[in-house]
């Protein structure tokens, strides 16, 4: 599905929400709040505005390999992490 954006005129890809985008919502929101970060700080922190961070949470829209990586960054967590179970903070080795 797209959608037209009628500002910049560019291509908005929506994604129906599946199982694996709310699961990766979901974790993301888990560990976004560990971390102590509101979605704006998050989205300042990647490039994004705090409406697609939201959006990725719930899993409307899901993010880019690249941004993947951007949010394992700012978040302190590998992909594994990122992608896989939430890990207690006791757990979580970060440098």
């Amino acid at each position: 599905m797209s959608e037209a954006t009628p500002e910049t005129g560019a291509t908005l890809l929506l994604m129906p929400s599946s199982t694996e985008a709310l699961a990766f919502g979901r974790r993301l929101r888990e560990i976004r709040k560990r971390r102590g970060l509101s979605q704006k700080e998050l989205g300042a922190a990647v490039g994004v505005h705090y409406i697609q961070v939201s959006k990725y949470e719930t899993g409307v829209n899901f993010p880019t390999v690249a941004k993947v990586l951007q949010i394992a960054r700012t978040l302190q967590v590998s992909l594994d992490q990122r992608c896989g179970e939430v890990v207690p903070d006791e757990a979580l080795v970060c440098s």
